[in-house]
């Protein structure tokens, strides 16, 4: 009777070690998603996150629907539009500021460049319509289009469609807003889109949240 007493004891004890050792021991338990929607990069170009995603790498729920990138064979990622890639140089997660939205473009040929006054500011719209002439493409509110009139020659409308092409080539800005990312990420979460519901969500380490993370909450076990 007095060993099984003691055997009793012995294994309370050893049940309580057990116990101790268990609730001591913090669970640290990661939302899948919180981890499958990491910025990825290809071998070359800008770090790439929500909205954007490679489809080969991570989740659809990381990225907003028709915004995938493919990695070139040259290294930087490709933007699909209309059955044409465009290459992605780059993608800020700083807001960008534009004072105004520009409708039309005008193609001007036939132009002066010995306006040395005005090149440095407009070499950057120069487009290689002519070998003896440059032409000019300019945004209908730039504050060098009257003085570009005052020297070019004409407006070539046969040339217009290869002309606005060779402007698409040397580059452009997308603005994207994403409102709900920007406190997502404040927070310390990762921004994703649900497809089955159709709406963004913001997620965190604990689970997927609507906008933010929430404080994380400790919680205290005695025995």
């Amino acid at each position: 009777m007095k060993q099984t007493n003691q055997c009793f004891v012995t294994l309370c004890l050893t049940l309580h070690v057990v116990l101790v050792v268990l609730l001591g021991v913090p669970c640290s338990c990661v939302d899948e998603y919180y981890e499958l929607c990491v910025t990825q990069r290809c071998s070359a170009g800008p770090n790439i996150s929500y909205p954007f995603r490679i489809p080969t790498e991570t989740s659809n729920y990381c990225g907003y629907p028709g915004f995938e990138l493919n990695c070139s064979s040259f290294g930087y990622p490709l933007l699909r539009l209309h059955d044409q890639d465009y290459v992605v140089e780059d993608i800020p997660m700083k807001p960008i500021q534009q004072d105004r939205t520009y409708s039309y473009l005008h193609f001007l040929s036939g132009c002066n460049m010995s306006m040395e006054a005005m090149v440095s500011d407009i070499e950057r719209y120069e487009i290689g319509c002519s070998n003896e002439k440059s032409g000019l493409v300019m945004y209908d509110e730039d504050q060098n289009l009257e003085k570009a009139l005052e020297g070019c020659g004409g407006f070539d409308k046969n040339n217009v469609k290869n002309e606005y092409e060779d402007v698409m080539k040397k580059g452009f800005e997308l603005t994207w807003l994403v409102s709900d990312c920007k406190e997502c990420r404040a927070s310390g979460g990762r921004c994703g889109y649900n497809v089955n519901t159709y709406h963004f969500e913001c997620f965190c380490t604990d689970r997927p949240h609507s906008a933010t993370c929430q404080p994380s909450k400790s919680y205290n076990f005695f025995i």
